[in-house]
């Protein structure tokens, strides 16, 4: 069973219709969580795809607000997949999350996002697998035998990747970003992104790695 998760926002539609073209024959269910919808788009009425609108806008989170068994892909409204992503992810996954897009760090940092040891874009190439502690969640990928999410992990809001990368070093699960070629997927043009809106504003984040990886 593969279950793609996906969170939106309104002004994010026509993006969202391009990422689910690209993911729809490769899943078996697609559950989208609409943050600040007030109506539901007539063509989300499809017998593979499930969806939750909320007024409570909860972020990047509603990506993991889904009960699910099998192979879960995160995934995001800004980006088309080629149409071999899950086969390939999913033979990576073991007992491990995989992503295509990361960061390690060695604290202490004096800034989440512009300081790190390695980062690892997901539009660029990578010749090997490396360990990373904080995976990028609008491209990875897991087994529910192997880890569970739920929103009460998410303690702030659009720090998805955060929350993610500390859960995993609680339950003592390696988070890898796979070997991956150049443009692999593509991005989709966005002007307000969480890197636009919080990229020079990031108390939070920063404390986290600070506090969880030291």
């Amino acid at each position: 069973m593969v279950t793609i998760n996906i969170a939106t926002i309104p002004e994010r539609e026509s993006l969202l219709i391009n990422t689910i073209k690209s993911l729809y024959d490769q899943a078996d269910r697609i559950n989208i969580w609409l943050n600040n919808y007030r109506s539901i788009p007539l063509w989300l009425s499809d017998t593979k795809i499930n969806h939750h609108a909320t007024f409570n806008n909860v972020g990047d989170a509603g990506k993991f607000g889904f009960k699910a068994k099998g192979f879960i892909f995160s995934c995001d409204d800004d980006i088309i997949y080629p149409s071999d992503y899950v086969k390939k992810m999913m033979d990576r996954i073991d007992n491990n999350i995989v992503t295509i897009h990361g960061k390690t760090f060695r604290p202490p940092i004096k800034s989440f996002y512009h300081d790190s040891w390695n980062k690892y874009r997901l539009d660029e190439e990578l010749a090997e697998d490396q360990i990373i502690q904080i995976p990028g969640t609008g491209v990875m990928a897991y087994h529910s035998d192997t880890i569970t999410f739920n929103l009460k992990d998410f303690k702030k809001r659009n720090m998805a990747d955060i929350w993610v990368g500390i859960k995993a070093k609680q339950c003592n699960i390696p988070v890898i970003c796979v070997k991956h070629p150049r443009k692999w997927v593509t991005l989709q043009h966005v002007d307000d992104s969480i890197w636009h809106r919080s990229h020079q504003s990031d108390y939070w984040q920063t404390k986290l790695i600070n506090e969880k990886f030291a």
